[in-house]
């Protein structure tokens, strides 16, 4: 079953204190985080050792730290879940709405910033020029021009 025996720390809490599994001392409730899920309304784990263990996973697992990261940021800021992306992706064939290169989950959301639409995803480089150049159709063509002239 693992390092931690179902109920072998629950046993000894109280209403004032409860048990870390992770170094075995009994502590006030206060040292504990609070989580609605748990039957307890606390974190599992006391604050020390649970910063200890987030801090041991991020340290061994960067990649996946930085797309949760990631994840997050796009439903937060876009309202875009994880399938909502995988989604899009596989929509454009994993290819950046402008310039057609390879993306994948380092891939900009673009959105109308008036409405905050989304209108697809871009690599880096696309998602920063047309937000250099104000989102606006009209300063695209006359860049596009300008570039045609001078070739």
């Amino acid at each position: 079953m693992g390092k931690y025996t179902q109920g072998m720390y629950f046993k000894g809490n109280t209403s004032t204190h409860k048990n870390c599994p992770e170094c075995g001392i009994k502590k006030e409730r206060s040292e504990f985080h609070k989580d609605k899920t748990r039957n307890d309304g606390l974190a599992g784990f006391c604050k020390p050792c649970l910063l200890q263990k987030t801090q041991k996973w991020r340290d061994e697992n960067p990649d996946e730290l930085k797309q949760s990261q990631r994840r997050t940021r796009r439903k937060r800021e876009y309202g875009v879940s994880r399938e909502d992306y995988d989604s899009m992706l596989l929509e454009q064939n994993n290819k950046c709405a402008i310039c057609k290169d390879t993306i994948g989950y380092e891939a900009a959301v673009d959105h109308d910033h008036k409405t905050g639409k989304v209108r697809g995803l871009l690599c880096g480089k696309c998602n920063s020029g047309i937000g250099l150049l104000k989102d606006n159709p009209e300063i695209l063509r006359s860049a596009a021009k300008y570039l045609d002239q001078h070739q």
